[in-house]
């Protein structure tokens, strides 16, 4: 009644739905092509790679983005107490190549959140920091003279072109 399907057609029937679902995700923009993923990806150059976190209010930031090159100063609790504050990743690349991916963050008791780090230039041997800005709003709960709570930061996905 049934025919014996080959396996050389049940493996080439997998491969051909695999490939389509992952140029839809590739024409959606949710990902880019898998052979410029499996060429590029390098998830062991995060180490060559400085990724600073601070939570800033909205004068810092201002400051920051008019004074790229100047040190930052990380206010502590009582200082940020029931102000809106940002989160700022300062990035760096300590090496050559050019640099993209999709980083992940997350604060204590919070989940983890993600950002593309595909807009910012980051040329290799840079003295100078890309910087990513996230508004949190009034996140800053304790009132003491300790910092804030340090963000956890990894990266998920990295593509090194060298």
């Amino acid at each position: 009644m049934f025919k014996k399907i080959p396996w050389k057609t049940i493996l080439l029937t997998l491969f051909v739905w695999t490939a389509f679902w992952d140029i839809k995700e590739t024409i959606n923009g949710d990902k880019d092509f898998f052979l410029f993923r499996w060429i590029y990806s390098d998830i062991n150059y995060a180490r060559n790679i400085e990724v600073l976190s601070y939570i800033l209010t909205d004068e810092q930031v201002c400051y920051l983005v008019c004074h790229p090159e100047e040190e930052i100063n990380q206010l502590n609790q009582k200082e940020l107490f029931l102000k809106e504050v940002n989160l700022v990743l300062r990035i760096r690349n300590l090496y050559s190549g050019f640099v993209k991916g999709r980083l992940s963050w997350s604060r204590p008791g919070e989940e983890w959140n993600t950002v593309d780090v595909k807009d910012i230039p980051i040329p290799g041997n840079s003295k100078k920091f890309g910087d990513i800005i996230i508004a949190l709003g009034v996140r800053i709960v304790g009132k003491d003279d300790m910092p804030p709570d340090p963000v956890s930061i990894r990266w998920d996905e990295l593509y090194v072109y060298r």
